[in-house]
């Protein structure tokens, strides 16, 4: 109990807290308040009041656990010794105040089972998330070193415990995004930008349908628009669901205690009963207030959380955590199988040598395998030949990846209403030899809309879906889920379809970008590991095949990529090595010292190179190459503004160039693109361009888009200079110096072609 007191203090410390709540609780989950059991209290008490965290004057303040396992709930109970007479209280909307519980009759209460794992002589089922939450991520590995786990703890366990701790992370860090996001904005742009509701009247305070308090909030039409509510839906209208964390705010009022934060605990209609977060309300007495006496004022309300995704993965962590096999293959203690003497009818004309071994091998897999398919290498080929043969063998697959547009991509490609795109399943299906059907609404492509949207998903040979989509299936009703751009979903994303699915094949690229983060923070990057790593370095490339033949470019673009990023494996196709574009060079980069600013929203720009974009851009379009031809990446959204400003002057289709991140190129490609590195300074800050583990990777992906013509512009002295307080291993700079040795030794750097 030491150790886990010792790292609840900071967890209790830092984590919103309030007094427990039992009313709803007790109807909806347990239905009796007396317990069989006894849960002595006692001890427990003598533990917490040994440390100052949780004393309180006279009262001793006790966190309680959830209910079958030993994480916070940020609730907790209150000892008190009044008139020497020892209690527990907690508080009862119902009653709107404090309730007593006498020491004698507590132990067998549930309140009391909701504090057993602090028990001395209790061992807790798994390590709570917060036991890892002091450490630095840095510190933190998906195995833990043997004297960072409890004694009585399986440190398989302790894996699971990660996972759950990272969900929890990442739930928060959405949080703080809205919140950093409405800081800076005015409400009603925020609003707007959150698609959330601008016209709201508040009816009062009642106690809902359990007991707890809820703000009443009602659409109504603002003056200038007549009958603006009386046909709104809320939910359907504004996409606000029951279960989500909102931010609420008075219109044109600068009120204290506002903007609080809620959660919709029911919506009717047109109207919203909000359970507010009194214990994130500073000061809480004003905002009270004006809910409890409502006057003729308006409100709005904007988007805080969504807490389905999150759910789902931890839904999904704890599926798999309680199957033995996968269980087993996640932590490393199962060797992966394989059927030697299945085969598939693969159609080996259409697959090269690679891509033939990679399509058998994955069939064969029992249990999990991966296809690492480098930049134009045909992984979505090769997945779509496997997803077929499979389909035909009567086999029931689930196709995911981490985006609806990636899931797009695999299902239709570049297909139009006249032809089916040959390397995607849309070929296969509109010629009758599948079915396929699609999962969700949120696609934009016309043929899946009309094609795929609304099939019967259990009735389809292959269903497609988002790994979070992937949630609403049951587990292990497919024969074999098949996750594409594995490197790019976090290890709890991937782990929804895997639970979904007796085996699992997964396809990606580990050299690329790894699972998002919203960070620009290096102590983020060891939360980054994807799924599809971690089994490569749990079992080697035993379960793994490179595909090692590129067909995307010309040979002086991929010869960095290929020489730094994949050990020099990549042969270049025939047909694409020597693309060009008339008499410009496949491959130039421009050394500029501009000067680096900040944009309003902290985001880093160069004007300098925004003003090389544009030029590059007009002897493009001299040359003969359409706007559709170029991508612009940039780092930054501070330059993407500055570059498309910059674009207004060249003469030319511009409206049909994409100017983006490097997040959004991953997966795409264009006949030329144009990277603008931005940062421009003397001391070698080149944040997260530079990390140690994600800087690499989005040189790799913005290198290996183009494919006839790659322009290279920034600051090679920032770039490749080690900055302040970093050392080799926590920086990548080194990587920009041997790329700028690449370039000279072939001539390419501060080439210019007039």
């Amino acid at each position: 109990m030491t150790d886990l007191l010792d790292s609840m203090v900071h967890a209790f410390r830092t984590t919103p807290r309030r007094p427990a709540v039992f009313d709803r609780e007790i109807r909806e989950q347990v239905g009796q308040w007396w317990t069989s059991s006894r849960y002595p209290l006692e001890e427990i008490v003598e533990q917490f009041d040994s440390r100052d965290e949780f004393v309180n004057g006279s009262v001793v303040l006790i966190p309680l656990h959830e209910q079958d396992s030993p994480e916070l709930t940020g609730e907790y109970l209150e000892y008190r010794t009044d008139d020497g007479q020892p209690a527990v209280w907690y508080y009862e909307f119902t009653r709107g105040e404090m309730t007593r519980i006498p020491l004698e009759e507590f132990a067998q209460t549930y309140p009391a089972s909701r504090l057993r794992f602090w028990h001395p002589d209790t061992v807790p089922p798994q390590t709570p998330s917060f036991v890892y939450e002091n450490a630095t991520p840095t510190d933190i590995e998906l195995e833990p070193a043997a004297d960072e786990v409890q004694s009585t703890q399986d440190p398989d366990d302790a894996i699971f415990g990660h996972l759950r701790s990272f969900v929890e992370i990442e739930r928060e860090a959405e949080r703080d995004k809205h919140r950093e996001m409405y800081d800076r904005m005015a409400p009603d742009p925020y609003i707007s930008s959150t698609a959330g509701i601008p016209h709201l009247r508040c009816e009062g305070m009642e106690i809902g349908e359990y007991g707890q308090q809820a703000v009443i909030l009602e659409l109504h039409s603002p003056d200038d628009h007549d009958g603006y509510a009386a046909t709104i839906d809320i939910a359907s209208t504004f996409e606000v669901y029951e279960g989500n964390e909102v931010l609420v705010d008075l219109r044109d009022s600068n009120e204290d205690g506002f903007p609080v934060e809620a959660e919709v605990l029911r919506i009717d209609g047109k109207r919203l009963e909000l359970g507010v977060y009194w214990n994130r309300v500073s000061p809480v007495g004003p905002a009270e207030t004006v809910f409890s006496s409502p006057e003729d004022r308006e409100f709005c309300l904007g988007h805080l959380l969504n807490p389905v995704p999150y759910d789902r993965e931890t839904e999904a962590i704890h599926s798999v955590e309680e199957t033995p096999r996968k269980r087993n293959l996640v932590t490393g203690a199962r060797a992966p199988g394989f059927n030697e003497s299945r085969s598939q009818t693969i159609r080996e004309t259409r697959l090269n040598a690679f891509q033939q071994q990679a399509a058998q091998q994955a069939v064969r897999a029992e249990d999990i395998y991966c296809i690492h398919g480098p930049p134009g290498t045909g992984k979505t080929r090769t997945l779509v030949e496997v997803v077929t043969a499979l389909a035909k063998e009567g086999h029931r697959i689930l196709v995911t990846t981490h985006s609806n547009q990636a899931i797009d991509n695999l299902l239709v490609g570049s297909s139009t209403d006249e032809m089916a795109d040959q390397d995607s399943l849309h070929a296969y299906a509109s010629a009758g030899e599948i079915t396929v059907a699609r999962v969700g609404e949120n696609s934009t492509d016309n043929i899946v809309n009309q094609e795929y949207v609304g099939n019967d998903h259990y009735q389809s040979d292959v269903v497609c879906a988002t790994t979070s989509g992937a949630a609403r299936f049951g587990e292990d009703i497919f024969d074999y889920a098949v996750l594409d751009e594995a490197s790019q979903a976090s290890i709890p994303s991937s782990l929804i379809p895997f639970s979904r699915a007796e085996r699992l094949i997964l396809a990606g690229d580990h050299k690329q970008l790894p699972p998002y983060h919203s960070s620009e923070n290096q102590d983020t990057e060891a939360f980054e590991i994807s799924l599809f790593e971690q089994f490569l370095d749990q079992y080697d490339d035993g379960i793994m095949t490179t595909l090692r033949t590129q067909y995307r470019m010309n040979e002086a673009i991929s010869a960095f990529p290929n020489q730094l990023f994949y050990d020099g494996v990549l042969r270049d196709g025939s047909r694409n090595r020597s693309w060009t574009i008339g008499p410009l060079s496949p491959l130039v980069a421009y050394d500029v010292s501009g000067t680096e600013g900040r944009s309003p929203s902290k985001s880093y720009y160069n004007e300098t190179e925004a003003e090389l974009v544009r030029g590059e851009v007009q002897r493009l379009f001299d040359t003969g190459v359409t706007g559709n031809q170029i991508g612009i990446i940039t780092p930054y959204s501070g330059q993407v503004s500055k570059i498309t400003a910059a674009l207004r002057d060249v003469e030319g289709p511009v409206a049909d160039i994409e100017v983006d991140t490097v997040d959004s190129f991953q997966g795409s490609e264009r006949t030329v693109i144009i990277v603008s590195f931005v940062r421009s300074n003397e001391t070698g800050h080149s944040g997260f361009l530079t990390f140690p583990h994600e800087g690499p990777r989005r040189l790799n992906v913005a290198m290996t888009r183009a494919k006839r013509r790659l322009v290279l512009i920034g600051n090679f002295d920032t770039l490749s200079t080690l900055g302040p307080d970093k050392t080799p291993e926590t920086s990548s700079a080194s990587l920009y110096a041997s790329l700028q040795t690449h370039l000279e030794e072939h001539n390419r750097f501060n080439e210019h072609d007039e």
